[in-house]
């Protein structure tokens, strides 16, 4: 074998490798799924059950999407929430909260009062707040937005600091909660049934699993 046929037989024989590692890899991807759909099925609620016939299934972004969908718990009926007005669902949908849990005031303004606070009367303020969470402890933060209108300039629409951006609109929601409820899910295999009782066992605090899954 001269050194041309040498190295053809080399080149060759490394694709030939790159191929089967390639196979090992996507058969190794697909025996996690496997497992991952198996723990679930056993060791889940029964609204996080799913059927058997999608263990040998591979699991694309859109199968996800419309498992994660229609696997709420304990969901109201779909007629009776069209019926009920937002506000409402809002209140019904609210956790339910310790009266001593830590509460972190944040006061923000427009930038033109921080600019010039004497130029400015106080009128009122809006609150909104979110339930954050930090390793082993739970901290409401409640922002609170002052109203201003400038003296002398009483026709003038009064000013309010934007509110800053939230992943839920209207919701108690923060970025460090749903990392932390997802991460105990997917990553640790908690399900959203056992961090519900948990968070009430441990911290008083009163989340349902439906929202959670919402």
């Amino acid at each position: 074998m001269n050194r041309s046929e040498r190295e053809q037989h080399f080149l060759d024989e490394i694709a030939r490798r790159d191929k089967e590692l390639a196979r090992l890899r996507a058969e190794n991807e697909l025996l996690r799924e496997r497992v991952d759909l198996l723990i679930r099925k056993i060791y889940g609620p029964s609204s996080e059950k799913i059927d058997p016939g999608q263990l040998g299934l591979r699991l694309d972004a859109e199968a996800a999407k419309k498992s994660d969908a229609g696997g709420g718990d304990e969901a109201a009926p779909a007629a009776e929430e069209k019926a009920a007005p937002r506000r409402k669902q809002r209140e019904r949908c609210r956790p339910g909260l310790p009266k001593d849990i830590e509460v972190e005031e944040v006061i923000v303004d427009p930038e033109e009062v921080r600019a010039d606070p004497e130029a400015y009367d106080y009128l009122g303020r809006e609150v909104s707040e979110r339930l954050e969470y930090d390793p082993e402890r739970y901290r409401l933060r409640r922002t609170i937005r002052r109203t201003w209108v400038k003296r002398g300039e009483a026709d003038r629409k009064p000013m309010t600091a934007p509110l800053e951006p939230c992943l839920l609109e209207g919701s108690l929601l923060s970025p460090s909660l749903p990392a932390h409820l997802l991460t105990d899910k997917f990553c640790d295999h908690l399900p959203f049934y056992r961090q519900e009782q948990i968070l009430e066992r441990h911290h008083d605090i009163r989340i349902g699993r439906n929202t959670m899954c919402h």
